[in-house]
């Protein structure tokens, strides 16, 4: 019987950019699978996070310049630093907790960096290796395994606009679009979204009815203060933009990124229904799926 898995975009983060045990724990325990799923909205989450990231960190870098002297992590970490303190890239926390993983990463072998050595690293990561690195898991039975070229393993019925249509050209061309499209809007959203989420409106009824019953739990305990109490808030806030006056989902509404972002873990769980378990490290999808619906690291 083939084994199945499908990643979405945090364990994707944590696998290329986490900790080296973390890595080392989630590349083997991928080598108990056949078939490895991903998905074209996954990487379209993943391009306005770490892709992004990557291009502030390059941008940060670039404003630097110390005449091509060494740079540590430590003199790394402080123009990061700086910038937030000067406001000249806007980082949010979560971006900032990015910058930091990806620095730590880059200075994981090696202990300083020539300043034309770092910027063109950050450069090939930003529109090279930082895409190729999310399609190829490895090593997978002794040998890299490209998730994009394996019939069946990328889940594309979405057709996310982020992603270009010319995604399969030249990694220059390919790679260097990636970055220009980041926001949609509900009135010229192009996607697929409305008629993917109708084909599973019963499953995605189902997963409503589990957030709503994990805040009424919350809200009984008293323990409505957290940030994960205010996400499930916030997600609860669009299902109810999400109804019509007969009780039913108007799916017009899910089109533009104010809804279809803050619903994106229930998208993925939609795409990997039926298809494969999901690894995941995030808390929600615990309360959204059903046990054998996610993957349970050994």
């Amino acid at each position: 019987m083939i084994k199945k898995i499908f990643l979405e975009t945090s364990i994707q983060i944590k696998r290329i950019w986490g900790d080296p045990v973390q890595r080392e724990r989630i590349i083997d325990n991928l080598k108990n699978f056949d078939r490895i799923y991903t998905s074209s909205y996954c990487f379209a989450k993943y391009n306005r996070s770490i892709l992004q990231d990557l291009k502030c960190l390059l941008e940060i870098v670039e404003s630097n310049s110390n005449n091509n002297e060494a740079i540590s992590l430590s003199e790394l970490i402080r123009w990061i630093k700086k910038a937030e303190e000067e406001k000249k890239a806007y980082l949010s926390q979560r971006r900032l907790n990015r910058l930091l993983l990806i620095a730590v990463s880059l200075f994981e072998k090696q202990h300083f960096y020539y300043w034309n050595e770092l910027k063109s690293k950050l450069y090939l990561l930003t529109y090279d290796e930082g895409t190729s690195m999310f399609f190829t898991v490895g090593p997978i039975k002794e040998q890299y395994f490209d998730i994009k070229n394996q019939p069946g393993c990328y889940i594309e019925e979405i057709k996310c606009d982020l992603i270009p249509p010319d995604i399969e050209s030249s990694k220059q061309k390919r790679n260097q679009k990636l970055c220009e499209q980041l926001s949609c809007s509900r009135f010229g959203a192009k996607c697929n979204l409305i008629e993917f989420v109708k084909q599973h409106k019963t499953k995605l009824a189902k997963m409503e009815e589990r957030l709503r019953k994990e805040l009424k739990s919350i809200e009984k305990h008293k323990e409505k203060n957290g940030t994960y109490y205010r996400q499930l808030k916030v997600i609860e806030g669009v299902f109810n933009d999400l109804k019509n006056p007969a009780s039913d989902y108007d799916f017009n509404k899910l089109l533009g990124q104010k809804n279809c972002w803050r619903l994106g873990d229930f998208i993925i769980v939609l795409e990997a229904y039926k298809v494969a378990p999901i690894y995941t490290i995030d808390k929600i999808y615990k309360v959204i799926c059903e046990p054998d619906e996610l993957y349970t690291e050994e």
